[in-house]
């Protein structure tokens, strides 16, 4: 990070280099800045009105008092999409979520764009593999030197990717699926779990892959269930399936690292669907 001193772009060279979820804070003597890594696994939330800045909304939330937002209808999040509100919006009253590629200069609490800084070069979908496929796998070799794995397995295109990635890495992996018990979920819900479940079936047997199935009972309640379900509510204002979050920590307690397919759905204009 003594590239910061040296030159303004040798700094942001290097940053688009990285890849993980993190935050980076850095500064010189007249200002601070914070951002995110390039899709905003990591979030960031900040205040407007005061210098506040925190990991998850309901917190700037209580540092602030903020009251509720008269332009956000957190209804839109059912009937357009559970990712998240429009651009940088959250719930509440002059507090935002900073977007990806853009960085907060403090104390004037502005936000800057810092990505891209010239055109960016179109690839075909070929040179794209090409560039990328090495990448992941010295990513999966390094990492597999000290880290155990997770890898959520599904019949989609995005997990099946992944899996294509980490096939050669395997013995480090363990992968899951999970799947609905309920009377309660839609048939068209349980129908396409249960295709997942058969192809998944079919993948695990022709590889060989260390693999769990988990089941999504919704009848199940509990105190424990009940006030996990409390803690994920200040967590994040997205839906979210608190039921398979709480599976999700009851299975794996243990260390591994959990391989996400979120950036390939990103990729491939997922949202832009809604």
């Amino acid at each position: 990070l003594d590239l910061f001193n040296v030159s303004f772009e040798k700094f942001f060279d290097y940053i688009d280099e990285l890849a993980g979820r993190y935050i980076l804070f850095y500064g010189d003597h007249q200002h601070s800045y914070i951002l995110a890594d390039a899709t905003g696994m990591r979030s960031i939330f900040y205040s407007k009105d005061k210098l506040v800045i925190a990991s998850h909304c309901e917190l700037a939330k209580e540092l602030t008092n903020a009251t509720v937002s008269s332009l956000i209808d957190t209804s839109w999040l059912s009937t357009y999409s559970s990712y998240h509100l429009p651009g940088h919006f959250t719930p509440y009253e002059n507090i935002y979520f900073l977007t990806p590629n853009t960085l907060l200069k403090l104390p004037e609490k502005k936000v800057e764009r810092f990505y891209p800084r010239k055109n960016i070069d179109i690839y075909t979908i070929q040179e794209s593999v090409e560039e990328i496929s090495p990448l992941i796998y010295g990513q999966l070799k390094k990492l597999s030197e000290k880290h155990t794995f997770l890898l959520s397995l599904s019949g989609g295109i995005d997990s099946r990717t992944s899996l294509a990635f980490t096939r050669d890495f395997r013995d480090k992996f363990m992968y899951f699926t999970y799947s609905k018990k309920s009377s309660t979920a839609s048939k068209n819900s349980i129908k396409s779990l249960e295709i997942d479940k058969q192809l998944v079936k079919d993948i695990v047997t022709n590889l060989g892959l260390r693999h769990k199935f988990i089941t999504i009972d919704d009848h199940k309640e509990s105190y424990d269930l009940q006030s996990f379900f409390e803690v994920l509510r200040k967590n994040t204002f997205t839906n979210h399936s608190f039921r398979l979050a709480k599976l999700y920590y009851d299975h794996f307690p243990d260390q591994r690292l959990h391989i996400r397919s979120n950036i390939l759905e990103i990729g491939r204009s997922f949202y832009k669907k809604n």
